[in-house]
């Protein structure tokens, strides 16, 4: 795994299976054996599948910046949601009665693991899951704000305000290398399509209400079996936004994933405004008029966190370098939704 340590080995890096790991759960928990052990994947924490007293586990390690205010801050919200019918995984309690324990500078907890067929990785699924974010965004809309749960120290996510700042920054680290001349049409196109986001989505900042989501709502954080849900995952990144923020980043991915540059408009536009109703046929409050006109403007500002918040703070100048080179055809999807703002705007307003 490349190195994703970030703001001077600040965010630490990823945690992996060792003697001293299945030493440190076997000690936490009270087993006496932890057998069939695998890295499961994730980025952010290293999750890994055991058996233990005949039982399938997970346990979710997480990188030394998470604390222990933090753990238990995603901890409560995820019991919150269970409570209100969310398929969360509540913790395992350890033998001293915590529902954390500690592997050297990590944290950890363990939960049984949720057995399924398939993630929200298809156009169907996707679709399917609208609804189970928009009951997600109810829920956490009703707890107060904490400090722990709702500003994480790294995120999927860059409010519009802070856009143009961080991309000064973008640029400042991009001059360090030299920059090819693909690198500097980059950094242009950038600039430019960060200039009109921020400017088209001014209008509608002050109406929007800012809430605990979920952070990170996509992919292998949303597991299926046939067309049920039977596990919603990954609160890593969960924060304080607009509910139009987290729904933005959801389909930001889903377009991203299943755009091509010969994609019809019409054609991506259906398909989001799809997503959207679905997810509004289980909102509560529905979107409002303001929250659908500036959605298309969310949409394009999702390249920007990636820039804003991993490029500027990554560690490694390769890994950075690399990353900045992908996030290319995401701010080509971003032009072309900025390009046909109008039709976006109208389309999921209707």
């Amino acid at each position: 795994m490349s190195d994703d340590n970030a703001r001077n080995g600040i965010r630490g890096r990823r945690p992996s299976i060792s003697p001293a790991l299945l030493t440190s759960l076997r000690q936490a928990y009270g087993f006496t054996q932890v057998l069939n052990v695998r890295d499961i994947g994730g980025s952010s924490n290293l999750n890994v599948y055991f058996e233990a007293e005949g039982e399938p586990c997970v346990a979710r390690v997480y990188r030394p910046s998470v604390s222990r205010q933090r753990l238990m801050a995603i901890q409560t919200t995820r019991e919150v949601l269970l409570q209100h019918g969310v398929p969360c995984a509540p913790a395992r309690i350890t033998s001293v009665n915590q529902k954390f324990a500690y592997h050297q500078d990590s944290l950890m907890e363990v939960e049984s693991f949720v057995p399924s067929t398939a993630k929200m990785d298809t156009p169907e699924r996707i679709t399917m899951a609208m609804p189970w974010l928009a009951r997600i965004h109810g829920v956490l809309a009703t707890l107060p704000y904490d400090v722990h749960g709702d500003a994480p120290l790294f995120s999927n996510h860059i409010e519009s305000v802070d856009v143009l700042p961080a991309l000064t920054r973008v640029q400042d680290r991009v001059r360090i290398w030299s920059p090819s001349r693909e690198e500097i049409e980059i950094s242009s196109m950038m600039q430019d399509l960060a200039e009109r986001v921020v400017i088209a989505e001014g209008p509608y900042l002050a109406a929007l209400k800012y809430q605990r989501t979920h952070g990170d709502f996509w992919d292998n954080n949303v597991f299926f079996t046939g067309n049920d849900i039977v596990l919603i995952a990954d609160f890593d990144y969960m924060g304080r936004t607009a509910r139009t923020d987290d729904l933005a980043r959801t389909l930001y991915f889903a377009l991203s994933d299943f755009w091509s540059e010969s994609a019809d408009t019409d054609t991506l536009i259906g398909y989001a405004r799809s997503l959207v109703e679905m997810y509004n046929s289980a909102a509560l409050p529905p979107l409002s008029t303001e929250e659908r006109r500036v959605l298309p403007f969310s949409i394009a500002r999702q390249p920007f966190w990636w820039v804003g918040n991993w490029f500027v703070d990554l560690d490694s100048m390769e890994v950075a370098r690399n990353g900045f080179h992908n996030v290319s055809r995401d701010l080509q999807l971003a032009r072309e939704i900025m390009d046909h703002a109008a039709a976006w705007q109208t389309a999921l307003t209707a």
